[in-house]
C-alpha cells in the first residue's frame, strides 16, 4: 500500500481485515476481465474471487503483505473451510502447531514466501498467525484498555446480546459512561498511533472533525449495525480476539469460501511488488481498481493527479473503489469519471468498520 514514500507500509502490517471488502465485492461486477488490488493482508483480495474474474493483479509495497495474499490464496486452494479457518487461528475449532506445520509444508509457494513463512511460524510456536500483524497487535493492546476502563464484565455482557433491541437497550443503560469517554479520549488521536502504530506515520488529517467526535461516532455506527458478536471489527476493539464463529470477516463466509475456492480453477493472479500507480500503468485495461485507503496518504502533486495517471489504463466504465481515512485528497482531478457512490448506499451503509467515507467512481468515454 501507500505511495511509495511511507515507510510505514514496508514490513507486515495487517494479517486479518483492517476494511470490510463485502463492499469491494458487492461492487465488482460477475466475471469481469481484470482486477487491480492493494494486497494489504490478502483478505481484501481473497473474496474479490468469488466474483470469478479472468485474471486479479495484487500489488503491495511490502513483500510480506503479498507472501500472506499468496499464503491465503493456497490454504484456500488446498484445504477445506474448517481446515482453513483452523490454520490461520480463526474459530472455533483448533490446530496443533504439528497438523499446522504439515499442512503448510505441503503448500506450492513461491520459494522466498515459503523461507518468510516458516521464520515466522518458527517464532511463534507454529500457532495460528491471523493476529500477528503490527494494525493487529496495536487493536489486542485498545482492547486491554476498554477492558480495563470499562470493565471486562460490562465488555462480556455486550457480547451475551443476541440482537439489536437488547443490545441498543444495554449500551444506552450500562456502557458509554465515563470509562468509554476516558478510553476513546486517551486512544483515539494522532499521538497514540504514531506512538504505537505508525511511527510518525500516521496519516494528516484534515476532515474538519475532531478526533474524539470522529472515533467516538466510528464506534456507535459500528455497535448499531449488528449484535457486536457478529462483528469481527468491533470483535478487536473490545476484545483483540475474534471468539464467535458468526462475526468472522467475509473471506470466512461460507458461501464466498466456497465460491472463492471454485474460482482458482479458472482466475489467474499475479503478484507485483511496488506503488499502485506505477502497476496500474503496465498491466491490462482495468475492470476495477480497489485502492483501499492509500489516497488518504497521497500529498501535494499526486493527490491531483493520480486519478489522471491511471485514467488511461481503466476500462470503460470500470470502476475505481477508494476509502480516505481522516484525510481526503486535496482539489484532485476527477475529470473523465462518473460518481456513483450514491449507487452503492447500502453496500457502504452496512460495511463493518465505518471508519472511511468511501468513493466509488466510474470512467466515463
Amino acid at each position: 500500500l501507500g505511495n511509495g514514500m511511507n515507510p510505514y507500509f514496508n514490513e507486515l502490517n495487517y494479517s486479518l481485515a483492517n476494511e470490510d471488502t463485502s463492499l469491494e465485492v458487492n461492487v465488482l461486477p460477475d466475471q469481469s476481465k481484470h482486477v487491480l488490488v492493494a494486497a494489504g493482508s490478502g483478505s481484501r483480495v481473497t473474496p474479490l474471487l468469488a466474483k470469478n474474474p479472468e485474471h486479479i493483479t495484487v500489488v503491495d509495497l511490502a513483500k510480506q503483505q503479498l507472501y500472506l495474499t499468496q499464503l491465503r490464496v493456497e490454504t484456500i486452494r488446498n484445504f477445506q473451510r474448517d481446515e482453513f479457518l483452523s490454520f490461520w487461528g480463526y474459530p472455533s475449532q483448533e490446530m496443533d502447531p504439528e497438523t499446522r506445520k504439515k499442512y503448510f509444508m505441503e503448500l506450492n509457494l513461491a520459494p522466498d514466501a515459503k523461507e518468510y513463512f516458516i521464520n515466522l511460524f518458527d517464532s511463534h510456536n507454529w500457532q495460528g498467525i491471523v493476529y500477528n500483524g503490527k494494525w493487529e497487535k496495536t487493536f489486542n493492546f485498545i482492547s486491554r484498555v476498554f477492558q480495563l476502563l470499562i470493565g471486562k464484565n460490562k465488555i462480556d455482557q455486550l457480547f451475551q446480546c443476541r440482537n439489536m433491541e437488547e443490545q441498543q437497550q444495554y449500551l444506552q443503560s450500562n456502557f458509554y459512561g465515563l470509562g468509554y469517554r476516558l478510553t476513546v479520549g486517551l486512544l483515539g488521536n494522532a499521538k497514540f498511533f504514531n506512538t504505537f502504530l505508525y511511527k510518525g506515520h500516521f496519516v494528516k488529517k484534515n476532515m474538519p472533525i475532531g478526533y474524539y467526535d470522529f472515533y467516538n461516532s466510528t464506534f456507535r455506527k459500528v455497535l448499531s449495525l449488528c449484535p457486536a458478536r457478529e462483528n469481527y471489527f468491533i470483535n478487536l476493539i473490545l476484545r483483540g480476539t475474534l471468539d464467535f464463529p458468526e462475526g468472522l470477516p467475509i473471506e470466512c463466509d461460507k458461501d464466498v469460501f466456497h465460491k472463492t475456492k471454485q474460482a482458482l480453477n479458472t482466475t489467474t493472479i499475479s503478484y507485483e511488488l511496488g506503488n499502485i500507480l506505477d502497476v496500474a500503468q503496465k498491466v491490462p485495461p482495468i475492470d476495477l481498481i480497489s485502492f483501499s485507503d492509500v489516497p488518504s496518504y497521497f500529498s501535494g502533486d499526486i493527490e491531483k493527479s493520480y486519478l489522471q495517471q491511471i485514467r488511461p489504463y481503466i476500462a470503460v466504465d470500470g470502476l475505481v473503489t477508494l476509502r480516505y481515512y481522516l484525510r481526503i485528497p486535496e482539489n484532485t482531478d476527477k475529470n473523465g469519471f462518473d460518481d456513483v457512490t450514491s449507487d452503492y448506499a447500502t453496500a457502504i451503509a452496512k460495511e463493518k468498520t465505518q471508519s472511511y467515507n468511501i468513493e466509488i467512481l466510474k470512467k466515463i468515454a
